[in-house]
């Protein structure tokens, strides 16, 4: 991993540890701040994938996929411009379904590194897993605001840790003669 990518990752979780612990001390301004984070980070990333596609993945072949990417990513940060005028329940709903499907990626990208044996496979099923876990929790407890909260923001925490960890984490270099 690059260093640039590494210190990215490491403020990228420390902004998740902050944004989950002013949640649980006050949800208004809590729940504000991830809606934002989230819709920042949505932005960005449909930027890059324009970037990318127009400089070099639509000469590639299967390139218009990142055209796609771009567009859905794109349309979910605008959706999520409006999560600031409804009720926190029903934005926490939106948020519940993204971090579910995050965690429904994470077991499949792990599935597909465990069939081509790789090592570092359990690591990422374990966090998927986490994260759907925390996921269907937060369903559960859909009726109570507070403790919605607090399993969401557990789950930030959680993959805050992750980020981090993972940033420091030591990766081999592959030396080609």
């Amino acid at each position: 991993m690059e260093r640039t990518k590494r210190i990215g990752n490491i403020a990228f979780g420390i902004c998740m540890l902050i944004a989950s612990l002013i949640m649980i001390f006050d949800m208004e301004d809590g729940y504000r701040i991830i809606v934002y984070f989230l819709i920042v980070s949505l932005i960005y990333r449909s930027i890059k994938c324009f970037i990318y596609f127009f400089l070099m993945a639509r000469f590639k072949t299967g390139g218009i996929v990142i055209l796609y990417k771009g567009l859905i990513l794109l349309d979910a940060g605008v959706f999520a411009l409006g999560l600031d005028n409804i009720p926190i329940s029903y934005g926490m709903i939106y948020l519940i379904i993204v971090a579910l499907l995050s965690g429904v990626i994470d077991v499949l990208q792990a599935d597909q590194s465990r069939r081509m044996e790789t090592g570092q496979w359990r690591f990422q099923f374990a966090y998927g897993a986490s994260k759907v876990v925390i996921a269907l929790l937060c369903f559960f407890y859909l009726n109570s605001l507070r403790w919605l909260t607090y399993v969401y923001c557990a789950g930030l925490i959680v993959s805050g840790v992750t980020r981090i960890s993972t940033a420091l984490r030591k990766t081999a270099v592959v030396y080609i003669e």
